[in-house]
């Protein structure tokens, strides 16, 4: 069993709910849900207080949004206050079910989270790699990666010294047995010729699934936040991909004031810098075909 109990919206937000409205629809018995079924949902679990006739309408008009910029890739069908799981999910409808399922990890059992958070990241790197084009150099930054060993201090400099920087680290940069990752979960770089490898373009990124961690997350790659690590020849851009929907109805972000002085891909980004071998390729998670066909009992 890889879902957990489906109870209730992490939080209040237009994008949230709408999320919860697909996912209630994903695990239906017959993959169908209309605004006053997940009213009732909610009732199960005393949450029906956040749900009246304005937010419903909001609701609606957060997946009509949906619907129109997703476009093919959009995984429900909708009509008026309901929804229905499409019957021909087509490779990038199925990336459009994963990006929801690993935006709402609360509802999957915890073995299976990280796994997810995992998986995000790989489809993560293949949206860089086509948004950063054929000359840019694309990597994880993670423990075990070949590219980057060594202690930590050992994998800063490697990394510094690949984006044009000369880093300087040693041990006593980092506590006692800080071996993780600072933070940086993608690199990118332009080598653009073959004899100086400074002031060229570079990206730091993070991949951030959680509703209430992905916006302070933002900053720990910036260049203000770890650039004393480095003798610096430019700034590099720091940038955070989540599979969040963080839109409000007319396809803005829900609040800007959450949104830092970054480069920020959120669900309809990362699709929209997929081409179709990403699609057809990607590798999901092995439960995932197993949790599109369950169906929630309904004395649950």
């Amino acid at each position: 069993m890889s879902w957990n109990v489906i109870d209730k919206p992490r939080d209040s937000d237009t994008h949230t709910i709408a999320d919860f409205f697909e996912i209630l629809c994903l695990t239906s018995i017959d993959k169908e849900i209309s605004l006053d079924d997940m009213e009732d949902c909610l009732s199960d679990y005393s949450y029906n207080h956040i749900m009246n006739e304005d937010r419903k309408y909001d609701i609606a008009q957060q997946i009509k949004w949906r619907a129109e910029a997703f476009s093919n890739s959009y995984a429900f069908e909708q009509d008026r206050n309901s929804i229905k799981l499409s019957t021909d999910l087509s490779p990038d409808k199925k990336i459009y079910l994963f990006l929801l399922l690993s935006a709402n990890l609360p509802f999957i059992t915890k073995p299976n989270q990280n796994i997810y958070a995992e998986s995000f990241e790989d489809l993560s790197l293949l949206s860089l790699i086509n948004m950063t084009g054929s000359k840019a150099e694309n990597k994880r930054f993670a423990k075990n990666n070949n590219d980057f060993i060594g202690t930590k201090a050992q994998r800063f400099n490697n990394l510094f010294n690949k984006i044009g920087s000369i880093g300087h680290c040693d041990e006593e940069h980092f506590r006692n047995r800080d071996s993780g990752d600072g933070g940086i979960d993608l690199v990118s770089w332009y080598k653009a010729d073959e004899y100086e490898n400074g002031n060229v373009m570079s990206i730091l990124a993070q991949c951030a699934c959680s509703r209430s961690e992905w916006s302070k997350k933002q900053s720990e790659v910036s260049y203000d936040s770890i650039s004393n690590l480095a003798q610096n020849t430019n700034r590099w851009n720091s940038m955070l991909f989540t599979p969040i929907c963080f839109r409000d109805n007319f396809g803005r972000w829900f609040i800007k004031s959450a949104t830092h002085n970054n480069i920020l891909f959120d669900r309809l980004r990362i699709i929209n810098f997929l081409n179709p071998d990403d699609f057809n390729n990607f590798s999901f998670p092995s439960n995932f075909e197993s949790m599109l066909v369950y169906s929630r009992d309904t004395t649950e």
